[in-house]
């Protein structure tokens, strides 16, 4: 259904129950693929999921029109169950297949974007509309939808009048009860879930590990930690010769060795974050134009101002937040945007998810050491607060952001929901953002994460890794990964750890 004809729907429907257009995802030419919800009004209550216009669009949509219209018609305690809707799953009629196969969103994206909805979502019951030759009824009662769990599902004939011929007290399905039990974790759990998975490795010594090392520390796990480092203070090898030399994604992994010298007051630890934080000065000791590897990306601004402020933080010297603050107004000037999102690098205006939730974390690890009477605090704590502020009205309803964030139908992506979701807790452990206005996007954050981790680790809807891009398209089109991602897994970790008030004030 198009955008125009939506409005005109929603405009016209009666009003006992409002009903709430949703994203579902994006088709192949990049066209909004809608739905509809109406709420029962009992948080309680089931979900039963309308699905039609598979094979295209076809008398189905209408059918699930004439049927959502007459339910939120009903009058108070007439509606037992919520009712979402995804009339036109497939509106250009492209070869569906479920489960779905290929990368996704990148191929296939209708099956993937319907697919991971549903699991994501996890309806107690899902009427297929219409054509189901594609199986999707089927599918969903015999496989783990998205990695969560199998929905009932059943093929409905063409007509109307479905939802009058349910029972109010439908059974959760295995779906609904698997979410709720990830939603319910505390951080601790979550952290735990996550430590004895991620985080085992350090060679070569980048950010991806080292930030799961980080939160190691937090949870106490100083000699695990200890061993990871010890071929870097031996001399057995030097932590920025590896196969990525002194890459921004090695100097933000020297992070792990400033925790590690904050942690244990060993010399041998700040000796290694200092040789990372040195690479932005020359010979003579004056400050370089911009910490070296930016790349012109917004990842900079985490990967190279950090190990600064840290160092700064240890060693107590002035030039290291000095050039903290050099390499983030430097990069800001490159990957700002006038509405305060990050492009992700000059190719493209586009707002990748996790490039702007490198930005957060720059903000914040920076923040954390910056004195109080350095003259470059308070504007670096206003833009942090703007940033915050920013991103919070961006954040969708289940507590994600998209994976290019202004985007709509794009799909929800983990990393970066873990990621702003630390740099927001941050800022509210440390009285930098105000409880009344952002623990709410925190705890939603929170939820988003721990619901997209299963029991093994692995996660849904992950950006795969990503240099800059030339276009919005190809970051539209990167593959959402499904499984384990170390990335995930180290930034999901230092999220539940801060989320649980572990974090060293």
């Amino acid at each position: 259904m198009t955008a125009a004809l939506a409005l005109a729907f929603l405009s016209s429907a009666p009003r006992a129950a409002e009903i709430t257009p949703l994203e579902v995802g994006l088709t192949a030419s990049g066209g909004v693929i809608e739905g509809w919800r109406v709420d029962a009004g009992d948080d309680a209550a089931p979900t039963v999921a309308l699905v039609g216009g598979l094979g295209g669009t076809d008398g189905s949509t209408d059918a699930i029109r004439t049927e959502v219209e007459a339910y939120a018609a009903r009058p108070d305690g007439g509606r037992a169950f919520d009712v979402v809707a995804i009339p036109d799953a497939n509106p250009e009629g492209r070869d569906l297949v479920f489960p779905p196969t290929g990368a996704a969103y990148r191929e296939h994206p209708e099956a993937h974007a319907l697919w991971r909805w549903l699991g994501l979502h996890a309806p107690d019951l899902v009427l297929v509309v219409g054509d189901d030759g594609a199986g999707l009824a089927d599918a969903l009662g015999r496989f783990d939808v998205a990695g969560v769990a199998p929905i009932p599902a059943r093929d409905a004939a063409a007509g109307a009048g479905w939802l009058a011929t349910l029972p109010g007290n439908l059974p959760p399905s295995p779906a609904r009860l698997e979410l709720e039990a990830r939603r319910a974790r505390t951080p601790e759990a979550l952290a735990n879930l996550l430590a004895p998975i991620y985080g085992q490795g350090f060679d070569p010594p980048i950010y991806i590990d080292g930030m799961a090392l980080v939160a190691h520390l937090e949870l106490g796990n100083l000699d695990h930690v200890e061993a990871l480092a010890a071929p870097y203070v031996d001399g057995t090898r030097d932590s920025l010769a590896s196969r990525f030399g002194a890459s921004s994604l090695v100097l933000a992994g020297h992070l792990a060795f400033a925790a590690l010298a904050a942690e244990t007051g060993d010399s041998r630890y700040l000796e290694r974050a200092r040789a990372a934080a040195d690479l932005a000065f020359t010979d003579d000791g004056r400050m370089r134009e911009a910490m070296p590897g930016h790349g012109e990306m917004s990842d900079a601004i985490f990967m190279g101002a950090s190990i600064l402020a840290a160092v700064g933080g240890l060693t107590g010297e002035r030039r290291y937040f000095d050039m903290a603050a050099r390499q983030i107004d430097y990069m800001n000037a490159i990957v700002r945007r006038d509405d305060g999102l990050y492009r992700h690098s000059p190719l493209t205006d586009a707002a990748w998810a996790r490039g702007n939730g490198f930005a957060a974390i720059g903000y914040a690890l920076t923040l954390t050491e910056l004195p109080a009477d350095h003259p470059a605090r308070a504007r670096l704590l206003a833009e942090y607060r703007a940033l915050m502020t920013t991103l919070a009205r961006w954040q969708n309803a289940d507590g994600t952001w998209r994976q290019v964030v202004d985007e709509p139908g794009a799909w929800h992506e983990t990393s970066s929901t873990a990621i702003i979701g630390f740099s927001m807790q941050r800022g509210l452990n440390r009285g930098w953002l105000d409880a009344a206005e952002f623990e709410g996007p925190a705890a939603r954050a929170f939820r988003a994460v721990s619901a997209r981790t299963d029991a093994d680790g692995g996660f849904v809807d992950v950006s795969e890794s990503t240099n800059k891009q030339p276009s919005l398209e190809a970051y539209l089109l990167r593959e959402a990964l499904l499984g384990r991602d170390p990335r995930t897994g180290s930034f999901a970790m230092l999220f539940a750890v801060e989320r649980a008030g572990a974090a060293t004030d």
